[in-house]
């Protein structure tokens, strides 16, 4: 993936985390594949719960780590898949690519070093810093999307 757009910005706590997704969730348009980077506790289900909340979605937003998929029905239909068990996606990559065929779908894959094999992927970052309520967040992307990262502050 050729990464033309690159935004950075640096949360203080999870509510601004929220915030940033919720910013970011009103520029999705449907199609787009997000890839989830960060540590344990990084705060990668965190972000998804405000996209998802910000899309409409009022249930709880989990990790999917043991059921590897959940599906948030919003706005747009998000399949969000947690591949940290896995060593190697196998069968699952059948769901994947299901699931982004979906027309009007958002996929976001957290652990997806497995998925190389796709291209055009939102890369979202996030790098816990020394104080431990902090993060680094960084958003990547080619040119193509340039429009996610539209009027967040």
């Amino acid at each position: 993936m050729s990464t033309d757009l690159r935004y950075q910005i640096y949360s203080d706590n999870s509510e601004s985390t929220v915030s940033l997704a919720e910013a970011l969730a009103k520029n999705l348009r449907g199609g787009e594949v997000i890839e989830m980077i960060g540590d344990l506790g990084a705060g990668k289900t965190t972000f998804v719960s405000g996209l998802a909340r910000a899309l409409g979605y009022a249930g709880p937003v989990t990790s999917p780590t043991f059921s590897l998929l959940n599906v948030y029905k919003t706005a747009f239909l998000i399949n969000h898949f947690d591949l940290y068990r896995l060593e190697d996606i196998g069968e699952v990559k059948h769901e994947i690519d299901e699931a982004i065929s979906q027309p009007g779908a958002i996929t976001i894959i957290e652990w997806a070093k497995q998925i190389e094999y796709i291209d055009d992927l939102i890369k979202i970052q996030l790098q816990s810093q020394p104080d431990e309520n902090k993060r680094k967040i960084t958003i990547s992307a080619p040119s193509k999307y340039s429009y996610i990262t539209e009027g967040l502050a």
